[in-house]
């Protein structure tokens, strides 16, 4: 009973530790059968019942389709597990074969998509936050090796932590009390309580990485010292909690970060000073946000980025996996997804009260034209203390309509303090404009002449003078 009486306590204290569950909380437990997901359920049935929880679980089954007469045997048991711990059961087919060819990904990868697209799917239909799946220690120390060896940095070096969001930006948390046991404790305590469990002959396969860090590179590490595991684990652990600290630091900094057309835009200037520590997290923040490929993305690709930022000049990228491309322009690093079209905005034009307020529901802009009398001092006072959100006009020189709408190609105007008229798009260059934001940039029309570049600069014939008699202010803001 030693060894039974050490893992359910190991898990309690896990549980406690990171505040996985709640008394009475409803918890989605992904079950393949195995004996990692059988001691899994049966370690949290026990704590259920001895510590008068009230915990109700939902077991939830992929049948990948890749061992076929195998994972219906499967099916059938995970239905029988159900019946004996009296909990509904959900399980679901998918062609991860076909998936994996048609996506170009290797078996194991279509397969964890597949997997973790149904826990999602599930969740949501039950209202769960969480799905609980049965990673332990030896997984910690295997996916850590793994990380080695693709190459990988601190955050890589962190593996695989307690809990988790199931995917980017999800509102469903991956959980995983069994973290801190192992699997020779797993074993022992499954024998010793009788239970069951399948056993997944492509776990034996070594074409598939992790099996071969599992069967030949632990073994062989093992032989230089018996203590590779835990002291493998013992890493994982000071990894996490020292991207945790970086983490608290980042949010301290305040780097411009903004979205366009779906891409991220993050601004160098503030990035130079910082250590490289501090760079590579930001950076890594952003390809998160952006979606890139961070499975794939080893510390060779963050120092291309770092590299981009010491270089002067602007349109070189850093190439990452799966297209994905970092692109400076200017004093901004882009984001993006190459060969994915950018569509341009279609918003219509939209004409403005002036004076009023106008709402511009399609660019989520609020637009506010004052008529204001032009006093002494009052141009100098603007100057001092006006935004970028902000302009004054010589309301004598503005031709309604008042209009609003993003460029086009060809739009002309005469910057202020400009003798002749300039193209927006050299204008966008001259001032070293990102490709990103030009063509989001508002532009403010009178008439049809463009007299605003919002942020920028207005046009030269419609600036305020000591002659001006009656003003339009007119400010921009996000709605």
């Amino acid at each position: 009973m030693a060894k039974t009486s050490k893992i359910i306590n190991t898990v309690r204290e896990t549980i406690k530790n990171h505040r996985l569950f709640q008394p009475g909380d409803f918890i989605l437990i992904g079950l393949s059968g195995g004996p990692d997901s059988v001691a899994l359920l049966t370690i949290l049935h026990q704590i259920n019942q001895l510590d008068r929880q009230r915990w109700s679980f939902h077991l939830a089954y992929l049948n990948h389709q890749i061992r076929k007469a195998e994972a219906r045997r499967d099916e059938k048991f995970v239905r029988k597990l159900g019946r004996k711990f009296g909990c509904p059961v959900t399980i679901k087919r998918a062609p991860v074969p076909k998936l994996a060819r048609q996506k170009k990904l290797t078996l194991e990868e279509a397969a964890r998509q597949a997997r973790y697209g149904f826990f999602r799917q599930l969740a949501r239909s039950l209202k769960i936050n969480q799905i609980t799946v049965g990673h332990h220690l030896d997984d910690q120390v295997e996916t850590v090796l793994f990380r080695i060896i693709r190459g990988c940095g601190l955050r890589g070096l962190g593996g695989i932590r307690p809990v988790r969001q199931l995917f980017t930006g999800s509102r469903v948390e991956l959980v995983r009390p069994l973290i801190e046991v192992s699997r020779d404790e797993i074993m022992a305590f499954l024998k010793k309580a009788g239970m069951p469990f399948r056993r997944d002959r492509t776990n034996r396969d070594t074409k598939f990485m992790r099996n071969r860090i599992r069967l030949k590179l632990i073994p062989y590490l093992t032989s230089y010292n018996p203590q590779i595991k835990k002291n493998l684990a013992h890493l994982a652990r000071i990894a996490q909690a020292t991207n945790d600290y970086v983490d608290k630091s980042v949010k301290k900094i305040r780097i411009q970060k903004t979205k366009r057309y779906g891409n991220i835009v993050l601004k160098i200037s503030p990035l130079k000073n910082l250590h490289p520590v501090l760079q590579i997290n930001l950076i890594e923040e952003a390809l998160r946000a952006a979606g890139g490929p961070l499975k794939s993305v080893t510390a060779e690709h963050y120092q291309s980025v770092l590299s981009l930022i010491r270089k002067k000049g602007s349109g070189k990228e850093a190439v990452f996996p799966g297209w994905f491309r970092v692109k400076k322009e200017y004093d901004f690093l882009k984001f993006y997804q190459a060969g994915k079209k950018i569509r341009r905005p279609k918003t219509a034009r939209v004409r403005l009260k002036s004076p009023g307020s106008t709402v511009l529901a399609g660019y989520k802009l609020r637009c506010v034209a004052t008529v204001i009398k032009n006093k002494v001092g009052y141009l100098k006072a603007f100057k001092k203390n006006k935004t970028r959100s902000e302009e004054i006009f010589d309301l004598a020189r503005l031709k309604k309509p008042l209009t609003l709408r993003y460029p086009r190609p060809g739009d002309k105007f005469r910057p202020l303090g400009v003798s002749g008229s300039q193209s927006l798009k050299k204008f966008f260059i001259d001032h070293k404009v990102p490709l990103a934001k030009r063509a989001v940039t508002p532009l403010i029309l009178a008439e049809d002449r463009i007299t605003w570049v919002v942020g920028h600069r207005i046009d030269e014939r419609v600036k305020v003078t000591i002659r001006t008699k009656t003003l339009l202010k007119i400010n921009i803001t996000p709605d």
